[in-house]
């Protein structure tokens, strides 16, 4: 092997280990650092000194926006009572939203419920992901619902924890499922919505998938069509444009 492709294998090896945000800065700079090398032999007196002087000033200009990067990804977020929010360890992989208590009966509960939780089995088999969130997993009926305080706090810690989030959303209803989707976004999750069609959602979450990346809208009729689509995307069914090398 060749002392240049050794040295380019060990400037790749220290760049991975830069976060992500500030490799585009890295590479830069492993490409500047020879610029005065090859062109100063072919510069003199002023163009020399002006060659100098303006690959100091870019370097000194990268430096300073890597430094604001790094600054603003420490900066810790504030919550609404002014208070550091704590960023909270992911216990879970996924959570999975879908209305309960806004459905008609016990019967369509019953029906709805086993349409999630045949998701759920195919976000573990094809996604490989261990640990999925569904209020309603050991809610066999509606008479087993628990009080709403209760349910509020688990359901918001336990969104928090998770690193994904999916919006299964059969119908146009005044479902708690909203606010969870409305939190899911506050937090910057990585989300899919599954919907029969995008106008049964609110104004602003239909134009989610439009403003942030992070977001996908999949307008399926029937629970065979989610499952293909996670069939279809596997482990990829989170992944967005920013997630790619």
């Amino acid at each position: 092997m060749s002392k240049s492709n050794t040295d380019m294998r060990g400037w790749a090896d220290v760049i991975r280990t830069i976060p992500k945000p500030l490799r585009i800065f890295a590479l830069i700079v492993l490409a500047l650092h020879s610029v005065p090398f090859i062109l100063a032999p072919k510069a003199s007196g002023l163009n020399l000194t002006l060659l100098i002087a303006g690959v100091l000033l870019l370097l000194f200009t990268l430096i300073v926006v890597a430094a604001l990067i790094v600054m603003r990804s420490q900066t810790p977020q504030i919550g609404m009572d002014g208070k550091a929010l704590v960023q909270p360890d992911m216990k879970y992989d996924v959570f999975v939203s879908s209305p309960m208590a806004a459905l008609a009966d016990g019967k369509q509960y019953k029906k709805d419920r086993e349409k999630v939780l045949s998701v759920m089995k195919a976000l573990r088999t094809e996604c490989k992901f261990n640990s999925c969130v569904y209020a309603g997993r050991n809610i066999e009926s509606m008479e087993k619902f628990e009080q709403p305080d209760d349910s509020l706090r688990d359901d918001f810690r336990n969104l928090r924890e998770s690193k994904y989030f999916i919006l299964l959303y059969p119908e146009k209803l005044a479902s708690s499922v909203l606010l969870e989707a409305g939190w899911a976004l506050a937090f910057g999750k990585p989300s899919v919505y599954f919907v029969p069609k995008r106008e049964v959602l609110p104004f602003l979450l239909r134009q989610a998938g439009h403003t942030f990346n992070n977001i996908k809208i999949y307008e399926c009729e029937k629970v065979d069509d989610i499952l293909k689509i996670i069939s279809q995307k596997r482990e990829k069914l989170f992944q967005t444009a920013v997630d790619v090398p």
